[in-house]
Formats: C-alpha cells, sequence, structure tokens
C-alpha cells in the first residue's frame, strides 16, 4: 500500500511468533484500527501523512517452494523462515526420499563442522541437525502421510541416524 498514513499501530512480535499467530493478532488489531481510524477521521483528529517511496516494501506472494528448506543457511534464518511460513505454506525437507514438514524447531548450538543437512543428533529433545552457521533443533514434524507430531515421539519409530542427511529433493542422497 503506497497511500497516505492516517495511524499507526506498533504490535510486539515475540520470539517464537508464528505467521499463524501474528495473523491472528493483526486480525483483532485490525477490527480495532478501523474503528479508530473512522472515528478519528469524522472528528478531524486525522492528519495524513505522505509515504516516502524509499520506504515502500512489497511482499512477494507466498509459493510452496519457498518452504523447501535450505540447510546451507544460518539456523537464525532458518528458524525464522519456519516460524514466518506457518501455518501455510509450511516449510519441508526430505529424509530417504520422504516429505517430511518441519512444524517447530529451536536454535540446536553451535556448528560441528559438518555438511549442510547431517543429521547430528537424534533424541528426546529432537533432531539435531547442521546448518550453514550453527544447528537447529526440529522439535515437531510432520511425516509424508502422517499427523503431526513431536520430532521425540517420531524416533521412536523412525530410522534416523547421525550423517543422515536432510535433502532438498526427494531423490537426492541421504548419506556423505
Amino acid at each position: 500500500d503506497t497511500g497516505d498514513i492516517l495511524r499507526r499501530y506498533p504490535l510486539p512480535l515475540g520470539p517464537e511468533e508464528t505467521g499463524g499467530s501474528l495473523f491472528s493478532k493483526l486480525e483483532k488489531l485490525g477490527a480495532e484500527a478501523i474503528l479508530d481510524t473512522v472515528r478519528g477521521l469524522e472528528a478531524g483528529s486525522i492528519v495524513p501523512e505522505k509515504q516516502g517511496e524509499t520506504t515502500t516494501a512489497y511482499a512477494k506472494m507466498l509459493r510452496k517452494e519457498m518452504g523447501n528448506l535450505d540447510f546451507t543457511r544460518d539456523a537464525a534464518s532458518l528458524l525464522r523462515l519456519i516460524r514466518g511460513l506457518d501455518p501455510w505454506p509450511g516449510t519441508f525437507t526430505y529424509l530417504h526420499g520422504k516429505l517430511l514438514k518441519i512444524k517447530q524447531a529451536t536454535e540446536g548450538g553451535e556448528a560441528s563442522g559438518k555438511v549442510p543437512g547431517e543429521i547430528l543428533a537424534a533424541d528426546s529433545r529432537g533432531i539435531f541437525v547442521q546448518t550453514g552457521a550453527g544447528a537447529l533443533c526440529i522439535t515437531a514434524l510432520q511425516p509424508e502421510g502422517k499427523k503431526a507430531m513431536a520430532a521425540a515421539d517420531w524416533l521412536r519409530g523412525a530410522k534416523v541416524q547421525p550423517g543422515d542427511r536432510l535433502q532438498r529433493s526427494r531423490d537426492a542422497e541421504n548419506k556423505g
């Protein structure tokens, strides 16, 4: 939107904010803001403020492919992507040729010098994955054809071991 600014409504973002939780907050704030703005316009208390062209930013249309995780990126940016694309389009990767949707993750510690996408450990805390800088701990996921679950629950029946690799495509090599 490049029109005049009528009012500003700051909204703090929590460290675990997701696209879905932000949408809910904005939905409520938007309803209140419309009423407040209309009242201000009727009362003549709003002075429109020009929006400079250099501050105007356009958001890209979200596409499913944007959620394909590239583990050469750093852990912090991957965490932001996982939270930002939740619930739609969501983020995903492939393990042993099967789709694995990533629902939640946390920072997983320092980089170990392994290959990005390589599983470093898998235990009751989650699946620790090497990234381009740092490690990511996947704590909730949705395996292909199944419901979303805690990574620890999935690990009880999954055949995952250190050295396995999360990939960007179904047919990529999983070792090495």
